[in-house]
């Protein structure tokens, strides 16, 4: 084998996925509540898109946790937000669903604000 080949078996990354990745998780959940909480009404299509963009960030994590569980229950929420779109109260409650599913999901697999056995509440 070449030595260069040898030398970069070696090499190690300079810097940390997870921590990036719980950066663009916080600036995507932060979305989400500006858009919920917009005075001028809520772009349901932008929050949607969105929280594709999470699914996105937690789907590797769902197929190494519970690739059937996760995976099924996001069908059937996307296909409640589908026949939920048709108002926009039930959209929001399809939505709504949706964002809550990702927390739990993000929870479940160590993205959240999962406590650990020492950690204090201090609310």
């Amino acid at each position: 084998m070449d030595e260069n080949f040898n030398n970069q078996k070696q090499l190690k990354s300079e810097y940390n996925e997870a921590g990036f990745q719980s950066l663009r998780l916080h600036n995507l959940w932060q979305t989400c509540l500006r858009i919920r909480g917009d005075e001028d009404g809520c772009d349901y299509a932008k929050w949607n898109w969105t929280l594709d963009s999470i699914w996105s960030e937690l789907v590797a994590d769902a197929k190494q946790r519970d690739e059937k569980k996760y995976f099924m229950q996001w069908k059937i929420i996307n296909l409640k937000v589908k026949v939920g779109s048709k108002t926009n109260n039930s959209f929001y409650k399809a939505l709504l669903e949706k964002e809550h599913f990702l927390r739990c999901l993000a929870e479940d697999v160590g993205k959240g604000g999962k406590k650990t056995e020492g950690s204090v509440n201090y609310i």
